[in-house]
């Protein structure tokens, strides 16, 4: 992925403030994978940056660790990973030098789990300070029922238009996600949303685009991609000296018409934000299905547990 290049080729110096090795990406098995990512975080108490393209990663990270949360204390204190077992000899003899025995961190997590039945990644990490992650789309769904794990205070900073063709912006600004093209690598070209979908699309160049617009992306790379259709849909933020900023907003094919409504994946994004603030809940996920034959959307909630919506109020 662009996400893992990225971090590959990271100086040798940076690398070594991440305490998972990049090798351990390289396991196949992505539940054994995720379990030696919880082996190596979990012994460490002053991790104070996550970082994964999509949030719901993090989700099943929390979910593996408390599901093997006795095997994982344990190995802590002894300074082993039974997971490494099914890996390969290169790779297991790689990660058994990054392991050592953590007798009082293992008594520490011990005792949070005792305490709250569970552990959180305020729990466990209380230096947490950033996340980095993708947070536009459907990926902000996923982020938004992760926030009751992480510390209050924390800051999450969009991973930014990031895709294995290319790294398409570099964020700016935490707080509106704007990122700036990435200008001096690629060039960009664009078609106003409604018009390429209309068939009567005008190409457009980076300084042609209007704020707060919505627009598809073409994209020419050094790589040999030429006016490659991306099929995403960006929006376009503030100017960032004379050169506009951008989001994204959703890939292309996210729309469904049943009679002539055309509901895109992120008008339905801003109708479940309003929901769960109008109802009070916190939604872990949901999925919305149109049925062609009725005429109708179905949509699916998952809650984060112990939660409930009161049916009579719709």
């Amino acid at each position: 992925s662009a996400s893992g290049h990225v971090y590959k080729s990271m100086p040798r110096l940076a690398q070594r403030k991440f305490v998972v090795p990049n090798i351990v990406f390289s396991i196949q098995d992505y539940e054994i994978k995720y379990l030696v990512i919880c082996r190596l975080a979990l012994a460490h108490k002053d991790i104070t940056l996550l970082a994964s393209p999509n949030p719901s990663t993090f989700h099943k990270l929390l979910e593996l660790a408390n599901d093997n949360l006795d095997a994982l204390i344990a190995d802590i204190a002894t300074g082993s990973c039974r997971f490494l077992e099914e890996v390969d000899a290169k790779t297991r003899t790689t990660i058994q030098r990054r392991l050592h025995r953590n007798p009082t961190r293992a008594k520490e997590l011990a005792a949070i789990a005792a305490k709250n039945h569970r552990i959180s990644f305020a729990d466990v990490w209380p230096f947490l300070k950033l996340v980095t992650t993708w947070t536009g789309g459907s990926c902000g769904i996923s982020l938004d029922s992760l926030r009751p794990d992480l510390p209050a205070k924390i800051r999450v900073a969009d991973l930014g238009y990031l895709s294995s063709e290319c790294r398409g912006t570099i964020t700016l600004d935490t707080q509106t996600n704007e990122g700036i093209p990435t200008i001096s690598e690629n060039f960009f070209e664009f078609a106003q949303k409604n018009e390429w979908e209309q068939g009567r699309p005008k190409f457009l160049a980076l300084h042609e685009l209007e704020s707060g617009e919505s627009y598809y992306v073409f994209v020419t790379t050094p790589a040999g991609l030429y006016r490659y259709n991306m099929n995403d849909i960006v929006t376009v933020g503030s100017v960032f000296l004379s050169t506009p900023t951008l989001q994204f907003s959703q890939k292309g094919k996210g729309i469904t018409n049943i009679t002539g409504e055309k509901l895109y994946e992120s008008q339905l994004i801003d109708t479940m934000n309003a929901a769960k603030s109008h109802f009070d809940v916190d939604v872990r996920f949901y999925q919305a299905l149109a049925n062609e034959i009725e005429m109708k959307y179905l949509i699916y909630v998952e809650l984060v547990s112990g939660l409930h919506i009161n049916t009579k109020e719709f």
